[in-house]
């Protein structure tokens, strides 16, 4: 304990106090490392909260149901439903269909209209109407003195038993129950009518109530409507067909129930589990969170070249210090750990900077990543962002992997400094003319590898071939870049003093002799 307390004074003294020394350089960095493992974790934390959001909606979705009857690609027709409840197996059945829907004001965004058979669904899902009491009061007093008027001359617009908004949903055509979220944005009153838009048309629906903040009502961050069947055929024109119809079987169904169902439905209509249904669907949203992940992680790799540049560059300033620790005792060993503990300050600083970043970021990712799986895969609607405990770690993990790999070489080139130095009066940087052209002839390499690997097939529905092509890629122009400013360095001066003079001949010559610090 002692040891090691002894080296962090002593880390502090000689590095840290550096690193006070030029405040905004370490200030650069820091945001640099910072940015990068923000963008990572705020990405990663934006997929999971869709990937929540969708299973859930599976699950709610489903209900009780314990295998799915459904048509790939299309639609299955209700003629189904009889059959399937004849079936000794079979202890329920209920069809369902879904589609999202506009309101007549275009502002307002799409809805997800849930068409349901209520007494065939009461014994699969959870839905129960909630109290009405609550409703919005107009913002217009005009409008309100209307639609009192307007209740008193038709008495049905006001539901007194909210437990029986379930049997009006099938006795009256063209009415709804809307989910409490949606019932509250859009000033939603009972009685009254909600226009929607369908590419088959559009119609007013009257609004019954509203749902219970429970089982389907939570669907869609609560912004659903719930209508009968035959409503939501008649408004869709999906005449005789439905979105699928859910089973549960009964608790003495034999094991092979399932395969003598499946011998009851016509071609191309198949019986599957939800639980299959959902991890299809996460498949296709953990690929993209995968792609994602590896994209951000570019954003940390850029901050691992503004580590390695600073850190690089203190070791090559600081030569002749160096030398005169050799010199009094201090081993090469020492030294090294030197450099590579503040690579490992960056990274931990930079992580703790990246929590109020991402913070920030992750509310504006949170949408376009939504929009994009909602698009691309599977309908999400995220109503919650949660911080998981393993992110965390993974996020600091990696962030201080990065920073450490960073300091690796400039830590090395440091160790290596001999005591003699102490003797110059000047501080004589080696030539590093034969490691700029092997690493040039490395990083040419590494790029010729990328067309191969790119064609590789992938691992398990992985593609890490063209993962580890794109690392490739960014490593071999990395490693060429030493050698191209070399090469810029000798040939750009002469050019640089006939156009703008003395001064710029010095800088072009200063590309040149920088190594591999200025290739960043």
């Amino acid at each position: 304990m002692n040891r090691l307390t002894t080296f962090f004074r002593f880390w502090t003294w000689f590095s840290f106090r550096q690193l006070r020394h030029h405040f905004w350089r370490t200030i650069a960095v820091l945001v640099g490392i910072g940015l990068g493992a923000a963008v990572f974790t705020s990405v990663r934390l934006a997929v999971n909260a869709s990937l929540d959001s969708f299973t859930r909606s599976v699950d709610t979705l489903s209900g009780k149901s314990e295998w799915t009857v459904l048509r790939p690609g299309g639609r299955v027709p209700e003629q189904l439903i009889p059959a399937l409840l004849k079936h000794p197996a079979v202890q329920a059945a209920s069809p369902l269909s879904t589609t999202y829907v506009e309101p007549e004001d275009e502002t307002a965004g799409p809805l997800l209209l849930i068409g349901l058979d209520p007494i065939l669904d009461r014994s699969l899902r959870s839905w129960e109407p909630g109290s009405s009491n609550a409703d919005h009061p107009s913002a217009n007093p005009k409008s309100e003195i209307h639609n009192r008027k307007s209740d008193i001359e038709n008495p049905t617009s006001k539901i007194r038993n909210p437990k029986s908004l379930w049997l009006d949903l099938i006795r009256e055509p063209f009415t709804l129950i809307a989910g409490e979220r949606l019932y509250s944005r859009l000033r939603l009153q009972t009685g009254h009518f909600l226009v929607l838009d369908h590419p088959e048309g559009r119609r007013a629906f009257r609004v019954l109530g509203k749902l219970a903040p429970q089982g389907l009502a939570l669907l869609e961050g609560s912004e659903i409507a719930l209508t009968d069947l035959a409503t939501f055929q008649e408004f869709t024109g999906t005449y005789g067909t439905v979105d699928r119809i859910d089973l549960v079987l009964k608790p003495s169904a034999p094991r092979n129930s399932p395969d003598s169902i499946r011998a009851l439905l016509p071609a191309g209509v198949t019986l599957e589990q939800p639980s299959d249904l959902k991890e299809s669907g996460r498949l296709m949203v953990r690929s993209y969170q995968l792609n994602l992940s590896v994209l951000s992680f570019v954003s940390l790799f850029v901050g691992m070249f503004l580590v390695y540049s600073l850190i690089s560059l203190h070791a090559t300033s600081r030569r002749h210090e160096l030398a005169i620790l050799r010199s009094v005792g201090a081993s090469s060993r020492l030294i090294f750990l030197l450099f590579l503990t503040e690579g490992a300050f960056f990274g931990c600083v930079g992580w703790l900077l990246a929590l109020p970043l991402g913070s920030f970021m992750v509310k504006h990712l949170l949408g376009y990543v939504s929009n994009t799986i909602s698009h691309l895969f599977v309908r999400v609607q995220v109503d919650r962002l949660f911080l998981e405990p393993q992110e965390i770690l993974l996020s600091f993990t990696i962030t201080l992997c990065v920073s450490l790999l960073a300091a690796w070489q400039p830590a090395h080139e440091a160790m290596r400094v001999a005591p003699r130095e102490v003797l110059q009066t000047l501080d004589v940087i080696p030539e590093h003319n034969n490691l700029r052209r092997n690493l040039a002839w490395c990083g040419l390499a590494l790029i010729s590898l990328v067309w191969p690997l790119s064609c590789l097939p992938g691992t398990d529905g992985v593609p890490l071939a063209g993962y580890a092509a794109t690392f490739l890629l960014f490593a071999g122009f990395s490693l060429i870049a030493p050698w191209f400013l070399q090469v810029i360095g000798i040939f750009l001066p002469p050019l640089l003093r006939r156009l703008a003079g003395e001064p710029a001949y010095l800088g072009g010559r200063y590309v040149r002799d920088a190594g591999t610090r200025t290739a960043i």
